[in-house]
């Protein structure tokens, strides 16, 4: 008794081995290339470089180098100028910024002791700078001598402070992002940053008038 399969078995393998190996042999010749294509792609591929090597040695580059050099340092000098300006204007922003407030200041300091001189309101201590040493005895500050409206109540000065510094987020945040930060809230400032204008930065309407 033979185990060898049917011959008609053995040929259909043989076939299928055969064609698999030929599909392989075609899809391998598929991506062959010859010599001359390969070194057809090369010197394709190296003739941008060699152009613009040729045109930087040549009188054409030298000149182009030179105008490049020359536009580099003019650019420099500018970028410098620039950069002095900006700086100027930045420093300028803040001057008039640490000005108005000291403006402000100077309001908060006068006023009080104006007000108590006249004997129109009488405050507890009407001296700005000896304000934080009576808060600091624990007597009751009032706004503008109104009984009961006490400064942070009778909290001691780390409320003040934490009081004050969110009273400040506002102001400080509207200042860093500009007056179009005022905007959605319905204050529309003709001004900039550094002179919004208006009737809350120029009550007086002293910018209409040209000696100002």
């Amino acid at each position: 008794m033979s185990l060898l399969p049917p011959p008609s078995l053995l040929r259909c393998r043989c076939g299928s081995r055969s064609l698999s190996s030929a599909r392989a042999t075609n899809a391998f010749s598929r991506f062959k290339a010859s010599w001359q294509e390969v070194a057809g792609v090369l010197v394709f591929s190296a003739i941008p470089f060699t152009a613009v090597k040729a045109i930087a040695n040549s009188s054409l580059g030298e000149a182009l180098q030179r105008r490049m050099e020359e536009k580099k340092k003019l650019y420099q000098d500018n970028s410098a100028k620039l950069k002095a300006l900006s700086d100027k204007a930045r420093k300028e922003s803040f001057e008039v910024l640490h000005a108005r407030w000291a403006m402000l200041a100077a309001l908060g300091a006068l006023i009080p002791e104006i007000l108590d001189l006249t004997g129109a309101f009488h405050f507890v201590e009407p001296v700005w700078w000896r304000v934080g040493y009576s808060k600091l005895k624990g007597d009751s500050l009032d706004y503008l001598g109104i009984p009961g409206l006490h400064v942070a109540g009778s909290q001691g000065v780390l409320i003040i402070a934490i009081c004050q510094a969110l009273l400040m987020v506002g102001p400080e945040y509207a200042r860093y992002c500009g007056i179009e930060a005022l905007e959605p809230l319905g204050i529309y400032l003709p001004g900039d940053i550094n002179y919004p204008g208006g009737a809350l930065f120029d009550p007086l309407n002293l910018s209409s008038d040209p000696g100002f």
